[in-house]
């Protein structure tokens, strides 16, 4: 079956990259020969004894009868019983080896390809490509492609093997009869046209189950991440009917490959031992029992060689299925590729503290379609001081959060750091040097104290600290666990105003050189806001301190105030 050049080009640069990181792939491939080599020895063997066992002998100028003379031992039934089943003992060992080899090496590239590509998304995706593209494209790459990308290469370290096995029955058989042999080539091209056109419809309904896979998965995280519009609309007969129905038709699905599946793999036997048959009945008896020996050892073959024709063409259709899906597997190994780039970046790192930020002139879209959020916008932010950006929704006070921190370019204008243009810096130690607190708060599904140190070197002790300095220590005395206590998906077991103030305390334990609180305070009543902000602004006296919030306290209090989008009224 002969591949396109575009599915032939993903093929050699998918195989190209395990064999530089993944070199002990060709141990599995080694053993799978050899596991073949074993395989045809042992059923050979049954030939000279066969015949042992139906009195007839073995001619001295056979090879059946020099071999084990060469070896020392009688060319007798104890001889090749002995050899069979040792042939057949090594086969059984080094399959189960290569097989294993095969599924390590399977679920290590799974893990491998699905961890690299979330974290080249991490570090490398840009905020307008993931806008670009929906959830379920990105978890679908992480995931099913990584599957299927090591689905590829499991098919490959598979198909090696036996194509050398099929080969090798298939000479056998030509040098015991070279009419066995073209017949064999006729029923094998027979059968192998019909289970093209079975595996073909095999993979087109996986295809499809493929699809409704997603659609299932998509449906059932939907539900539940919307599940409180889900209950407030009284919609959950209509969410879980429609459940249950995509569930019904998933299953029918999956019965029809399970079918079809079932049918390739009998169409061989049921057709040679029908025909063995029927050429059983016509056959003269004392010819039928002159060779039945080599009959039965034929067949043996032609039975074991047929299922190995089958998972062969299985084999490469799969193959050619997953390969057909060339773009996403193309787009997880730019992804490996990228998060295996070094870390050290071509930009210089900030090494020094922030001690002055300066808009220039900055403008700046979302899409060359959108107007403009910010129109030559300039400030100044100096460390010792705080500042409050106010005003209406949608005049991109965010926005310069984004662009500081280079979620995005704006389109003209700069923005410098200490008097240097960001675009000199490396993302990630300018990022180092802000922290962002946000006032939806992503929590996830781990314990408080994980949530707050979020992969950062810091001690319980540290966490405490910094949970006591949001105003949370009372509540941690009420759990039994504790900062060791686990959120919910969500971080549905606590409340709106505690969910703030563990973010918060996320922002703090970094302490940065600039902390931007995005209306992160905002679920907080008024005497616990003033709390916490009692305790912060002494904290980042001699940093920068940016608030975008509405909260008259938090604009009485701070340095300077910049209003978006509307005038400040004039003094007087």
């Amino acid at each position: 079956m002969k591949l396109p050049a575009a599915q032939l080009g993903i093929l050699r640069s998918l195989l190209g990259y395990v064999v530089r990181f993944r070199p002990d792939a060709f141990i599995a491939v080694a053993i799978g020969i050899l596991s073949s080599g074993l395989e045809l020895a042992s059923l050979a063997s049954l030939l000279p004894l066969s015949r042992l066992a139906g009195s007839q002998t073995i001619p001295d100028t056979s090879p059946w009868h020099r071999i084990p003379v060469a070896l020392g031992f009688a060319p007798n039934v104890k001889f090749y019983a002995t050899a069979f089943l040792t042939l057949l003992l090594l086969r059984a060992v080094t399959q189960a080896m290569g097989n294993l080899l095969v599924a390590h090496l399977n679920r290590s590239l799974i893990s491998h390809f699905s961890a690299r590509a979330l974290e080249a998304y991490a570090r490398h995706l840009s905020f307008a490509e993931v806008q670009n593209q929906s959830i379920g494209h990105f978890i679908a790459v992480a995931g099913e492609e990584a599957n299927r990308a090591a689905s590829i290469v499991s098919s490959v370290q598979k198909l090696v093997p036996l194509f050398v096995l099929f080969l090798l029955y298939g000479v056998v058989l030509f040098i015991q009869s070279w009419q066995i042999g073209v017949a064999l080539i006729v029923f094998s091209l027979t059968v192998m046209l019909c289970l093209r056109g079975i595996f073909s419809r095999s993979h087109a309904i996986g295809e499809r189950q493929q699809r409704e896979s997603r659609s299932l998965n998509t449906h059932f995280i939907e539900t539940l991440s919307g599940l409180r519009t889900v209950r407030g609309l009284t919609g959950e007969g209509f969410v879980t009917a429609r459940y249950d129905q995509m569930m019904k038709q998933y299953a029918r699905t999956g019965f029809a490959v399970d079918s079809l599946n079932q049918a390739a793999s009998m169409l061989p036997t049921v057709l040679l031992v029908a025909l063995l048959w029927v050429a059983c009945q016509f056959a003269d008896n004392a010819y039928l029992a002159a060779v039945l020996p080599a009959i039965l050892v034929g067949a043996m073959m032609v039975l074991r060689l047929l299922p190995l024709a089958a998972q062969t063409l299985d084999l490469t259709q799969r193959l050619t299925a997953d390969l057909k899906i060339g773009e996403t597997i193309t787009e997880l190994l730019a992804a490996v590729r990228s998060a295996r780039l070094a870390e050290v970046s071509a930009l210089p790192a900030l090494n020094v503290p922030i001690r002055e930020i300066e808009f220039r002139n900055v403008s700046f879209r979302y899409n060359p379609e959108a107007p403009l959020i910010l129109n030559d916008f300039n400030a100044t932010f100096r460390a010792g001081k705080s500042y409050a950006i106010t005003g209406p929704s949608g005049v991109g006070k965010s926005t310069i959060v984004d662009l500081l921190l280079k979620f995005y370019r704006p389109q003209a204008g700069q923005i410098r750091v200490n008097g240097h243009d960001v675009e000199d810096f490396s993302d990630q130690s300018l990022r180092r040097r802000v922290v962002l607190a946000e006032q939806a708060v992503r929590i996830f599904y781990d314990t408080i104290e994980h949530n707050v140190q979020f992969g950062r070197e810091a001690t319980s002790e540290d966490v405490s600290r910094a949970l006591d300095m949001v105003g949370l220590d009372d509540f941690l005395a009420t759990l039994p666990d504790g900062q060791l206590t686990l959120l919910n998906f969500q971080g549905n077991n606590v409340s709106g105003g505690q969910r703030q103030r563990i973010g918060l305390a996320r922002a703090l334990l970094k302490d940065a050189d600039v902390l931007i609180m995005d209306e992160s305070t905002s679920a907080l009543d008024q005497t616990t806001r003033e709390k916490v902000l009692a305790r912060i602004f002494p904290r980042y006296k001699d940093h920068i301190l940016i608030f975008i919030a509405h909260d008259p306290a938090i604009l009485a209090h701070v340095d300077e105030v910049l209003h978006f989008g509307v005038r400040p009224a004039a003094a007087g």
